[in-house]
């Protein structure tokens, strides 16, 4: 049955790739674009829910996942804001900056995706409680596709944008951790977001990654107001439950 689960976990993963390919060759219909790259997020999730019930995550799937991960969420999305470029002029003049900046900062997140992805798969695998270091690369295509396609950013700022935040050392939680540290405002978020996609694709993923880029900051305010109430209060402050090693992916 573990070899079965594995199969499993590679196959979820092998469409992961193909679903980015496929984002890539159709990049001009952007609706379509979008939806596979969101069915990509989906199976991205489930390829790791498979390969626990297999057991664990392997050198080998660390690997193959980072591969589908770079084509599915590296370089589809920046084929898509280069196809959308001319399709969507920035609406802050000051922002224009030109194709030559755009397609120079759009290579600098490949190449920043690209290092992230080959470091985890170097350091092989780790358990789903340690973490990440850095904003995980489906939220980071995320970000990316919102930001031009439905905010009208310019490649080049939001380009840079994502890239420092995808290759930065801040810790995010996994998806699991995050639901059970703030389970009803990720559902408001995720509800919201379900209802946005009915009408724009790329509004719905700003509105799902923008929380989530922002966990250290919020995550340190929240902790900064409860160790405030805590000293006018007299009580100690109540803490998170300690964090394991954090990982990259």
């Amino acid at each position: 049955m573990p070899a079965a689960w594995r199969l499993a976990a590679d196959l979820a993963t092998v469409g992961v790739f193909a679903l980015g390919l496929g984002a890539t060759a159709v990049r001009a219909d952007e609706g379509a674009a979008l939806a596979l790259v969101g069915l990509a997020m989906a199976l991205d999730g489930l390829d790791g829910a498979l390969a626990r019930r297999a057991g664990g995550p392997t050198r080998h799937g660390a690997a193959l996942d980072a591969v589908a991960d770079l084509a599915a969420f590296g370089l589809a999305p920046v084929a898509l804001v280069l196809g959308a470029a001319g399709r969507h002029p920035s609406s802050v003049p000051a922002l224009e900056l030109g194709g030559a900046a755009d397609l120079l900062a759009l290579c600098a997140f490949l190449a920043a995706a690209s290092v992230r992805l080959a470091r985890a798969a170097r350091r092989g695998p780790r358990t789903e409680a340690a973490g990440y270091r850095g904003l995980p690369m489906p939220a980071a295509a995320s970000l990316l596709l919102g930001l031009t396609l439905a905010l009208d950013v310019r490649p080049w700022l939001a380009a840079a944008v994502v890239a420092w935040l995808a290759i930065g050392a801040r810790p995010y939680p996994t998806p699991r951790e995050l639901w059970r540290v703030a389970r009803p405002p990720v559902l408001a978020i995720g509800l919201i977001a379900a209802a946005a996609a009915t009408t724009s694709p790329a509004a719905a993923m700003l509105l799902a990654a923008v929380p989530f880029a922002a966990w250290p900051w919020w995550r340190a305010a929240l902790l900064t107001l409860r160790a405030g109430v805590a000293h006018f209060s007299g009580r100690p402050a109540a803490r998170d439950a300690p964090a394991g090693p954090l990982r990259r992916s």
